[in-house]
């Protein structure tokens, strides 16, 4: 089984390095202004879902990012759209080399060829919010707790045996 590119000898490791979120926004925006949500999902579809920054992370970023010159915010339609200074865009350019680093850790993600497994990554998304959802809601009720951990545990030993029978 393909453990992810945030395992690291069976030990779960972080995504990105510390500091590395200014990195990904400041290349993402030097393609197109953006606005703070298109940001974080254009950062979730080049890492193929596999890691989605919070809006706690990336808000906070922006604003630092804006503070020290690398960014300025206009108002479109309601909403603050983000584009790079002269200042970024210089920055950039100084740290090709980091941009470079973690552009090529999100396209670990999504190989060319790899949009089946994209496609199953959003899937897993769906259900895991589907599952918190319910197990939320069933807090009181330990019969639907166990009914949706019995539904789990199948469905994992069911996985498992197809990667099984792929893979062998």
């Amino acid at each position: 089984m393909y453990p992810g590119p945030w395992m690291h000898r069976g030990r779960r490791t972080r995504f990105f390095e510390r500091g590395a979120l200014k990195y990904l926004i400041l290349d993402v925006i030097a393609e197109k202004p953006r606005h703070g949500y298109d940001i974080i999902r254009e950062i979730e579809e080049r890492t193929g879902g596999y890691y989605s920054p919070s809006p706690g992370t990336v808000y906070p970023t922006l604003q630092m990012l804006e503070d020290i010159g690398h960014l300025r915010v206009k108002e479109e339609n309601g909403k603050k759209v983000y584009e790079l200074t002269d200042e970024g865009t210089a920055y950039i350019k100084e740290h090709k080399e980091k941009v470079k680093k973690h552009r090529e850790r999100m396209s670990e993600c999504c190989p060319p060829g790899s949009e089946e497994r994209v496609n199953l990554m959003f899937e897993l998304r769906k259900v895991f919010y589907t599952i918190a959802d319910a197990a939320r809601r069933s807090v009181p009720d330990a019969e639907k707790i166990q009914a949706i951990k019995k539904v789990l545990e199948k469905t994992k030993k069911e996985i498992e045996e197809i990667v099984r029978a792929k893979s062998a």
